[in-house]
C-alpha cells in the first residue's frame, strides 16, 4: 500500500466534522491536495461490507431501553482505467453503525423501487429478543443482517450493470442505499443526477495492479 489519506474521491472532500477514523493496517496519514480544476470521469466502483461488531446501549427515553447497534466497515474499490487497461485500484473504507429499524426501512424503500427480488426477505423481527437482546441473539442477528446487506449490494450492482446508461454504480440505483452506506451528496455537482462522494472519515489505500 503506497499511502493512506482522509479525503474524498478525486481529492474532493465532504464537509468535515469531528469523527473517528478506523485505519486498517498502518496509521492513516492526512494528505492535503488542491481540488481538481475540472471534474474527472468516474471509473468503476464496487462496494462491499465487513461486519465489525454489535453492541447494546441504554436509551432511557426510547421505547426499548436497550437498543442494539450493528457496526459494519464499508469498503469501496475504485479502479482507474488507463489506455484500455487498469492502471491501479484505490480502496476506501469507513465505518457505519445501524439499528435494525434502519434495515427494515431500507428494505421497504428498495422494494418500492423494485431493486430487490421478491424472494429476498429481511430478517424477521423478534419482539422478546428485541427488548432484551442477549449476546447469542446479537451474534445470530448480525450474521442475518450481514447476509441481507450483501444480497442488497449484489442486487443493486446487477441493476447498475444492466442499465449502464442510467446508473453508474449501485449508489445511483437508490439514494436510500447510498445514504445507508454513509455516502454524501456532492453539493457542487451541476448534473441532474446526484453525485455521491465518500464520507470525510474514509481511509484511502492505493494498490497497483500488475
Amino acid at each position: 500500500w503506497a499511502q493512506q489519506s482522509r479525503r474524498g474521491r478525486w481529492g474532493r472532500r465532504a464537509p468535515s466534522h469531528p469523527t473517528s477514523t478506523m485505519a486498517l493496517g498502518s496509521a492513516a496519514q492526512t494528505l492535503v491536495s488542491p481540488l481538481p480544476s475540472r471534474r474527472r470521469r468516474r471509473s468503476g466502483r464496487h462496494f462491499s461490507v465487513i461486519f465489525d461488531g454489535a453492541r447494546v446501549e441504554e436509551k432511557p427515553k426510547a421505547m426499548c431501553r436497550k437498543v442494539a447497534f450493528f457496526d459494519f466497515c464499508v469498503v469501496c474499490h475504485e479502479r482507474q482505467p488507463y489506455s484500455g487497461r487498469y492502471a491501479g485500484c484505490t480502496e476506501y473504507s469507513w465505518k457505519i453503525s445501524r439499528r435494525f429499524s434502519q434495515f427494515t426501512a431500507l428494505d421497504a424503500q428498495l422494494r418500492t423501487s423494485r431493486v430487490l427480488p421478491p424472494a429476498v426477505m429481511p430478517p424477521r423481527k423478534t419482539y422478546i429478543s428485541h427488548f432484551r437482546p442477549s449476546k447469542e441473539f446479537l451474534r445470530l442477528r448480525s450474521a442475518e443482517l450481514l447476509q441481507f446487506l450483501l444480497v442488497v449490494l449484489d442486487a443493486a450492482a446487477a441493476r447498475a450493470a444492466a442499465q449502464p446508461k442510467t446508473f453508474r454504480d449501485c449508489a445511483d440505483v437508490s439514494p436510500f442505499l447510498a445514504h445507508f452506506l454513509g455516502l454524501q451528496v456532492d453539493c457542487g455537482c451541476e448534473d441532474d443526477a446526484p453525485e455521491w462522494v465518500l464520507p470525510p472519515d474514509a481511509v484511502e489505500r492505493r494498490a497497483a495492479l500488475v
